[in-house]
C-alpha cells in the first residue's frame, strides 16, 4: 500500500472521531462493518497532481441531529454537507503538514433510504459506532503516480484557530 494511501486511511479514521467529538458525539472506529441506516450523506471531492477522489460522510438520523444541535439555522442537508467539508478540511490540514496540499471541491448532500455505495476498486468504507448512533465514511482515492509524503509533520494551525492574512 502506498504511503499516501495509508496516511489518508489513518487520518480519515482519526479525524472522523475528532470531528464528531467536537459536536458532542462519541464514536469509536469499528473494524467490523456495520449496517447503519443512512438517509443523508455529505460528499466532497479533492484533487492534486497524481491524486483525486472524494470523501462521503453518512450518518444515522440520531447522530446527525445530535451533532447539528450545536449549530444554528442549518438544514439537515446543509449540515450533512458541512460535516463532509469539515472532515476533509481536517484531513487536508494534516496532509499539508506532510507536504501534500489537496484542493477541495464544494460539498453537497444526497438523500435516500438506506444509502449504500458500491465499494469496488478504490473505495473504502470506515464504520464508527457510539451511543448516539453510527457513522460510515467512504474514502474514494485514486492515485495515478507517485505522491511524495514527508516523514515528519510540520507545525500547522489547529482546527478552529483564526488566521489573519
Amino acid at each position: 500500500m502506498s504511503a499516501v494511501r495509508e496516511l489518508m486511511r489513518e487520518l480519515t479514521k482519526n479525524c472522523s472521531v475528532e470531528l464528531f467529538e467536537t459536536y458532542g458525539v462519541s464514536l469509536e472506529f469499528c473494524p467490523d462493518h456495520l449496517d447503519p441506516a443512512i438517509e443523508l450523506a455529505g460528499i466532497i471531492g479533492f484533487t492534486r497532481d497524481h491524486m483525486r477522489g472524494a470523501m462521503i460522510v453518512g450518518t444515522t438520523s440520531s447522530v446527525l441531529e445530535k451533532s447539528q444541535a450545536a449549530t444554528r439555522n442549518s438544514s439537515r442537508r446543509d449540515w450533512s454537507a458541512e460535516l463532509a467539508n469539515q472532515l476533509l478540511g481536517r484531513v487536508k490540514n494534516r496532509m499539508v503538514a506532510r507536504g501534500v496540499d489537496l484542493q477541495m471541491t464544494t460539498p453537497l448532500a444526497v438523500r435516500g433510504q438506506a444509502l449504500t455505495i458500491d465499494e469496488e476498486g478504490q473505495m473504502e468504507a470506515f464504520d464508527f459506532e457510539g451511543p448516539d448512533g453510527n457513522v460510515r465514511v467512504w474514502l474514494d482515492l485514486e492515485l495515478s503516480g507517485e505522491v511524495e509524503v514527508r516523514a515528519t509533520e510540520e507545525k500547522i494551525a489547529s482546527e478552529g484557530d483564526m488566521m489573519l492574512f
